[in-house]
């Protein structure tokens, strides 16, 4: 049997330097999806780089332009314009790691993601189930699915119905990000400073250095006075 060389190193050099992984997608609803997330942001992609996280995988981190978002605690955000999320899978050393059915993204896209948190970060929640893509069709925009295009439950879905069930896991739909960096309004304590008026603040900063220095000048007084008052009584009485 004769062999053909260079087709043989080729084939090898496929072999050690591919390795490819296949993902099996169950098509679990939408809704159903956003209860088992820790949040949902909306953004623009920007760009991607490979690492390896902690445990020595192979990940891809993905950076979106922060728009909205919902479900994120304080400090979860740190810069709007590079938001990052990881996905398994990428490019190591020249050794690609590829997951089939992974999710695709371009420059510039309209990227809504469906996100957990883990030791190394935010993770896009179940692979590429977890990435949609905004698009508009006659002023109306709508949640669209790579994975499941054609299901009515998961793909193709209005924005407004999508904020809806948003609200309803989180206690309010996708808000606009302000701010370089995310400050918490806490909507318990701005309500109470409502209610007890703007004097509230004031009062505390009342209680300074200068104010406490007044206070003990004030005893101060009264002590010395009182002190006074007895030894002019206790001289009088030897008189």
């Amino acid at each position: 049997m004769k062999f053909d060389l260079p087709k043989l190193y080729f084939l090898l050099l496929l072999a050690f330097t591919s390795e490819t992984f296949s993902t099996v997608y169950i098509p679990t609803p939408l809704e159903d999806q956003i209860k088992e997330s820790y949040g949902v942001v909306r953004g623009i992609y920007q760009s991607k780089v490979y690492k390896k996280n902690s445990q020595g995988e192979v990940i891809t981190e993905i950076s979106i332009a922060l728009d909205k978002s919902s479900g994120l605690k304080p400090g979860d955000i740190i810069n709007k314009n590079n938001f990052k999320v990881t996905i398994p899978g990428g490019v190591w050393q020249g050794i690609v790691h590829k997951y089939s059915g992974g999710p695709e993204f371009s420059v510039g896209e309209d990227v809504v993601l469906l996100i957990n948190r883990g030791n190394n970060g935010f993770h896009l929640l179940n692979f590429g189930l977890g990435k949609y893509t905004i698009k508009k069709e006659l002023g109306v925009s709508y949640l669209n699915s790579a994975i499941f295009p054609t299901n009515s439950q998961i793909s193709g879905i209005k924005y407004q119905d999508f904020q809806v069930m948003v609200e309803n896991k989180f206690g309010e739909p996708l808000s606009e990000f302000k701010g370089e960096k995310f400050v918490y309004n806490s909507k318990k304590l701005n309500s109470t400073n409502r209610g007890k008026g703007s004097r509230a603040p004031a009062s505390i900063e009342e209680q300074g250095p200068e104010k406490e220095s007044s206070t003990a000048m004030f005893w101060l007084m009264i002590v010395l006075s009182v002190l006074g008052t007895s030894s002019y009584k206790l001289f009088n009485r030897k008189g």
